[in-house]
């Protein structure tokens, strides 16, 4: 495994593999793809894009630690518990993952969120107006490559090639 990628640490499987994103955002739309069908896969996508929110409480009005509650506070109490445990127990494990694929001057810049969806915002934020700026580099670049006089005509097209599938 290189270090460009992370591998959910329960599985070895090819699917649970992540690319590390690029600073410069590169391969920003290979890693965005990689990343939400890895965390589809791991019913980690709603934390991912916000959509699996936590429970707010069943009793917003009243002090669990100082007030007598009746059995069926406590059974609202006891279930919200169990249900606000098994979300953080997801968003964090979300946490981690996405966390694992980020250089240190981004984590830097998210990790303060708050939510893995909040995390998740901001980096799509930086990333989606940088992609517009590697693709307008990738054209240009296009537009200026030349196959050399008797060059392999082959390695030109198949450079063609390989820039136009990063583009699509």
């Amino acid at each position: 495994m290189s270090n460009n990628t992370i591998t959910f640490s329960d599985s070895k499987d090819p699917i649970y593999t992540i690319p590390k994103l690029n600073p410069k955002g590169t391969n920003w739309i290979v890693y965005k793809t990689r990343l939400t069908v890895a965390f589809s896969v791991r019913k980690l996508i709603g934390h991912l894009d916000g959509m699996d929110v936590m429970l707010a409480h069943p009793l917003p009005n009243v002090d669990i630690k100082t007030a007598m509650l009746t059995e069926a506070q406590e059974k609202l109490h006891h279930a919200w518990l169990v249900c606000f445990q098994a979300w953080m127990d997801k968003e964090n494990i979300a946490r981690q993952a996405l966390v694992m694929t980020l250089d240190n001057p981004t984590l830097m810049k998210v990790h303060q969120k708050g939510s893995v969806a909040a995390m998740w915002a901001a980096i799509t934020k930086v990333y989606e107006d940088k992609t517009k700026v590697v693709i307008s580099d990738m054209k240009m670049c296009m537009h200026q490559l030349k196959c050399a006089e008797n060059g392999d005509l082959q390695t030109h097209f198949d450079k063609l090639q390989t820039l136009y599938e990063q583009l699509a």
